[in-house]
């Protein structure tokens, strides 16, 4: 009897546990989504109910939006309905929108419908088939806002029925999200903002038209720009800053940010942040670079992969050097040129 009671008495306690920690934990929920930046067809502070009326901001912080899909992922589905239900009904609920986008997939023969905030303003390619989350895109598991606005005539569809449809229509999703830090394998860390650039850097390359002389339309490089320094200035210097009190990590300093003027600029970026100044890409062989890597972008096994050095060998072969933040220490990838496209050869870890 008394073996009894103890078990029920510690029962009770650790559900009482959970229930601080789960307590603790929707509001860490609750001051992450009020910190992230408003989103198209927010109420406005009046409590206006009218969202066909108010501005719109395209402002975007992509790693407090994985760090939020992280943390309902961790709870129960159910729950996490019905923190999204709870959120949604705030004056910022449109933020809820792009959550939605992230933790909702089709059902089996169905599709999942983009909300029905207008037609969108402008999208980096015009043909909305090819952004099946609109109005976000995930590019290495990092979320990225794809258009600066809508254009409305009427009312637009609420958060609180965007989600309704969601939870009716659609299955939780099963993408796995995971939240950004400074990685502490290794003897050079990668920090945060290094790798919200690289996820952006590759979704340029994956949406810029190849071969031409002039880099991207400056429109889409300035506003995918500007979402990482919002990342990297609001959310991540916080981290990287704890980090670093035991570890040398690099600071990120504005000029140093997102720099996508160039498509040499946006190569850069899928280059190991320590390499950067010492990987030289010569004018005439960007493309070639740009093929190597969008190779390396797709066949990557994880986010802390990192370019080291690309060469070019006498047989017209290619070879590219990578690091993994101390995972396996790093591989290498050959590659040979077929048709005028440099495809992948040999693909090997290091021990």
């Amino acid at each position: 009897m008394k073996t009894m009671r103890l078990v029920v008495l510690a029962s009770i306690a650790i559900g009482a546990f959970g229930a601080v920690s789960q307590a603790l934990a929707s509001t860490t929920i609750v001051e992450q989504f009020a910190a992230l930046p408003p989103f198209f067809y927010d109420r406005t502070e009046s409590g206006s109910k009218d969202i066909s009326k108010t501005t719109q901001t395209p402002a975007f912080d992509p790693k407090g939006y994985l760090a939020l899909a992280a943390a309902l992922r961790e709870w129960a589905k159910d729950d996490a309905m019905e923190k999204l239900r709870e959120l949604a009904k705030r004056p910022d609920g449109g933020k809820t929108i792009a959550l939605c986008r992230m933790l909702f997939q089709a059902k089996p023969g169905q599709i999942f419908r983009a909300p029905r905030l207008g037609a969108p303003d402008t999208l980096p390619r015009a043909d909305q088939t090819q952004w099946p989350l609109e109005p976000i895109a995930i590019q290495d598991g990092i979320p990225f806002l794809i258009t600066s606005g809508y254009f409305l005539n009427g009312v637009a569809e609420t958060p609180e029925q965007y989600l309704d449809y969601c939870i009716a229509e659609c299955d939780w999703s099963t993408a796995h999200y995971f939240r950004l830090s400074v990685s502490g394998f290794g003897k050079n860390p990668v920090p945060v903002y290094a790798k919200v650039e690289s996820a952006g850097a590759a979704l340029l390359l994956d949406v810029a038209p190849a071969g031409k002389g002039k880099w991207f339309d400056f429109h889409w490089t300035d506003f995918l720009r500007k979402q990482i320094q919002f990342s990297a200035s609001y959310v991540a210097a916080s981290e990287e800053r704890r980090y670093s009190r035991t570890h040398a990590v690099e600071q990120p300093s504005p000029e140093k940010i997102a720099d996508f003027s160039t498509r040499k600029s946006t190569l850069q970026k899928l280059i190991a942040p320590e390499y950067r100044d010492k990987v030289q890409i010569p004018k005439a062989r960007e493309d070639d670079f740009e093929q190597i890597l969008k190779v390396f972008v797709r066949e990557r096994r994880n986010r802390e992969e990192f370019v080291i050095s690309i060469g070019f060998n006498a047989d017209g072969s290619a070879g590219l050097q990578f690091t993994d933040g101390g995972m396996h220490g790093g591989g290498f990838m050959t590659f040979e040129k077929k048709n005028g496209q440099w495809v992948k050869k040999l693909h090997m870890y290091f021990a």
